[in-house]
């Protein structure tokens, strides 16, 4: 009984040793695949962290493109609007401009124009006699669309010379527009300041 006892009491050392050293060799393996997780969670988390920041700055670069793309669609509506209240009045101011010194401001047109023997001169037909005072030979062409000032052609109707009102508005209409334009964006400017 005794040897029994001596083996029972070996086998039951050996497998304490084997059940501890399987603890051991467990604990170590557990410790392993929870570093080798947590470094992969940590490489996971700063790989998400850095897409979600490329994907945030992405996000930022289109907000900026759509911001900047309504402004400058905000700025052509308003150009727009301005231009169609320039050609809408236009008519009209340079009517107005046919006051009492209207004559005079005419004759200071026919004093710019090159001397050549023009054969048409187009005016507002308020203008026929006008224009016939300074341009005898002339034949005397009515167009309502002159509001002022004259539009002339030679003989051989290969020059034009317009020293219309409307001309002399289109030279300067692009300067006009940006200047009003400038100061709407001013006053708007200020009002959100």
């Amino acid at each position: 009984m005794k040897s029994q006892n001596k083996i029972l009491s070996y086998l039951k050392e050996s497998f304490e040793k084997e059940l501890s050293a399987l603890k051991e060799e467990t604990e170590a393996r557990k410790k392993e695949i929870m570093e080798a997780y947590k470094k992969k969670a940590a490489a996971l988390k700063a790989s998400f962290d850095e897409k979600e920041r490329l994907m945030l700055e992405e996000l930022k670069k289109e907000y900026d493109y759509l911001h900047i793309f309504r402004i400058n669609q905000k700025r052509l509506m308003l150009q727009r609007k301005v231009r169609e209240l320039i050609d809408k009045n236009l008519r009209e101011v340079l009517k107005s401009l046919r006051d009492q010194s209207y004559e005079r401001v005419f004759h200071n047109l026919v004093k710019e124009t090159p001397h050549l023997n023009w054969k048409y001169v187009k005016v507002n037909p308020e203008d026929r006699e006008l224009a016939l005072s300074f341009f005898p030979e002339a034949i005397i062409v009515e167009e309502e669309h002159i509001s002022g000032g004259f539009e002339l052609v030679s003989e051989d109707k290969r020059v034009f010379l317009s020293n219309s009102f409307e001309k002399r508005a289109e030279r300067i209409k692009d300067d006009v527009e940006q200047e009003i334009f400038s100061d709407i964006l001013d006053v708007l400017e200020d009002k959100d300041d």
